[in-house]
């Protein structure tokens, strides 16, 4: 018989260890962990058989089969080359990416160091390097040189962009540093490994202070003991902390930053906030220092896992009203789906090979749980106890809303039986004809805990002045909180990259994995400067609110296409070349996976998009300076 891991929420008032010992003569069932940190919720190892009994316990409110490593991904980042730059001013540059840096006027692979270049969001997203500076782009002469993969400039005017910015010797200062606070990422679905132990000292996580090491080892349960041997860094993790932390990376270039890699989430968080609730007062603050930590992982098999015909369905509904299908189809209009925050997909159906618009819905419930209580459960207590959960949708571009609102938007089919698409992405895409008589369809909902009122959700945004788009992989929608511009990012590297002079690897990282590290050691700095403001550290409540108080509303937004008259966007083969039109005044990414297209075979849904989808315009923003930088022009004589 399967044992399967399973999470258990136990009624309110219920003794727990009454209730596991309960189990102590039941040889179905084995106690997993009890969670001692959170109230009402453990794990146990059972029989699959014994299921339906435990869920029928009097004592129990509800359970479920733990999702296993293997149906979770690390927020996978996007390929970008390594690189290694020298020079003796400082350097803010997006994608320092086989171009080196000018030294005495030439071009110069001599006497690279990474201490000379921050990543450019320390150019786009604070207020200290200003656009007055001098702005070179190596070999072209030219303020903006575009490449293929953010905007290739190939028609004139229309995709001019600055993303590739160099602003050379250039002064940068930086007020709150997130002193004293501590950032601890999830690495729930990386493996650490010994081949980068570089990271153990790295110049990107010393101390501007005192050069001591601020990436902190801690003993966080089995093969995540960093203090008896295990490794600190995966590829992964090592980015993604130097994204929070990094001294050239980051902007908590004070905070101390933590890496767990305990598979199970739940156990995970269980470690984070035993280990937060132990800690002592800090001597300098006379204040327990506060904790940010952040999901570096997603659950991809909840990612659109249904897709219906767009003309099966016969009406939409949100809070605005419905609105009701105009005779037998849709027609060429699909802007009433877009209006409520539906992105229609063009599907390819295995039967008969034809190409149809359909809506993509994720993991529905709630019998089937489409979101998973016993994290949500943890992740408010979590909060609670003062711990600032940071999560994000993560890179696969389905719509999400709050947790609140979630259902309040809606499909409906015809009564009676109907022919609905089933998707699995385990492995590559397979797609499944299947018959449903379920007539409500909810394509807002999400499964981990972004959307969650007591977590700050992320979703990823290009480095742009010209054109701030979301990055058009990221997940999106009402809601996001904060939108983290990090595409690229220069980082500390991994052990395939590059080694400067001084011997530290350096590189580029991507996707939400560098979104939401790098929005959180924003809000550590943010946090902060509420303590040096107002003497005590912020609640997750108010560090949330202030860092949205403080986010910039310039984000620009586009529809991918024109969708009044889709007739244009018709399906004409699978690839880069062969994709139909976007509206592309914005972006010219294309995929080898094609734009707005489901089709079996491909690997996920890395289709790209530029559409808003009622994603808040709200750029996460450091205010080093403490006033509004609108009011000023230009440097003072």
């Amino acid at each position: 018989m399967a044992i399967i891991n399973v999470s258990v929420i136990v009624n309110d008032g219920v003794d727990e260890d009454a209730f596991i010992s309960y189990f102590d003569d039941v040889s179905e069932v084995e106690l997993d962990d009890k969670l001692d940190s959170f109230v009402g919720v453990m794990t146990f190892n059972i029989e699959d058989s014994y299921m339906s009994t435990l869920e029928n316990h009097s004592s129990v409110k509800q359970v479920e089969k733990t999702p296993t490593t293997e149906q979770m991904s690390p927020m996978i980042t996007y390929p970008s080359e390594p690189s290694g730059f020298s020079t003796s001013n400082i350097i803010a540059g997006s994608n320092l990416l086989n171009n080196l840096p000018k030294v005495n006027g030439q071009f110069s692979s001599a006497g690279r160091r990474g201490y000379s270049i921050v990543s450019a969001t320390h150019f786009y997203d604070a207020d200290e390097i200003q656009k007055e500076d001098e702005v070179d782009f190596p070999g072209s002469g030219v303020i903006a040189n575009p490449t293929y993969g953010y905007n290739t400039g190939t028609v004139s005017g229309v995709y001019d962009d600055d993303v590739r910015y160099y602003v050379d010797g250039s002064d940068y200062s930086q007020r709150y540093t997130g002193k004293h606070v501590d950032i601890v990422l999830l690495e729930s679905a990386t493996t650490p490994s010994t081949s980068e132990n570089h990271g153990d000292t790295h110049y990107d996580f010393t101390d501007p202070d005192d050069g001591s090491i601020r990436a902190k080892k801690h003993n966080w349960g089995s093969g995540s003991n960093q203090l008896s041997g295990d490794p600190m860094f995966s590829s992964h993790g090592i980015r993604a902390l130097s994204c929070a932390i990094g001294r050239q990376s980051g902007f908590a270039k004070k905070a101390h930053g933590y890496i767990t890699y305990i598979s199970s989430t739940l156990s995970a968080l269980e470690g984070v906030k035993s280990w937060h609730d132990s800690k002592g007062i800090n001597s300098e603050t006379g204040l327990k220092n506060p904790t940010i930590a952040v999901f570096e992982a997603q659950y991809v098999y909840t990612f659109f896992n249904y897709a219906i015909k767009v003309d099966d369905i016969i009406s939409i509904t949100n809070s605005e009203g419905t609105v009701n299908r105009p005779g037998s189809s849709w027609g060429n209009d699909l802007s009433p789906f877009v209006k409520k925050f539906m992105i229609p997909r063009q599907m390819q159906d295995p039967s008969d090979n034809s190409w149809n618009w359909v809506i993509p819905f994720n993991k529905q419930g709630p019998s089937n749980n489409h979101r998973y209580q016993a994290l949500k459960t943890i992740v408010e207590q979590c909060w609670d106890a003062g711990i600032t959960v940071v999560d994000a949708g993560g890179n696969y571009t389905f719509v999400y809303s709050k947790e609140a609102d979630e259902e309040s938007t809606y499909c409906t089919l015809a009564s009676g039986t109907n022919s609905i698409y089933e998707m699995d992405h385990s492995t590559t895409t397979t797609i499944t004809s299947i018959q449903t008589t379920t007539t409500t369809w909810y394509p807002h909902y999400n499964f981990s805990a972004a959307g969650l009122e007591k977590c700050v959700s992320i979703a990823a945004g290009d480095n742009s002045e010209t054109n701030p788009i979301l990055a058009w992989y990221t997940a999106r929608g009402p809601g996001v909180d904060l939108i983290s511009r990090a595409f690229p990012h220069f980082c500390a590297g991994f052990s395939d990259n590059i080694a400067d002079d001084d011997g530290f690897k350096w590189g580029t990282f991507s996707g939400n994995s560098a979104a939401m590290p790098v929005a959180a050691g924003k809000l550590a700095c943010i946090a902060e400067k509420y303590y040096v403001k107002n003497g005590v550290w912020p609640t997750p409540t108010q560090l949330k609110t202030q860092a949205i108080l403080e986010s910039r509303a310039d984000a620009v937004f586009q529809d991918t296409i024109n969708w009044t008259d889709v007739s244009d966007a018709k399906y004409v083969g699978i690839g880069a070349s062969t994709t139909f039109k976007i509206m592309s005044t914005r972006n010219n990414q294309t995929s080898p996976f094609g734009s707005l297209k489901f089709f079996a075979g491909s690997y996920y849904f890395h289709d790209v998009l530029t559409d808003r989808a009622g994603t808040p315009n709200r750029r996460c923003f450091l205010n080093n300076r403490g006033y509004n930088r609108e009011n000023t022009y230009k440097k003072r004589p």
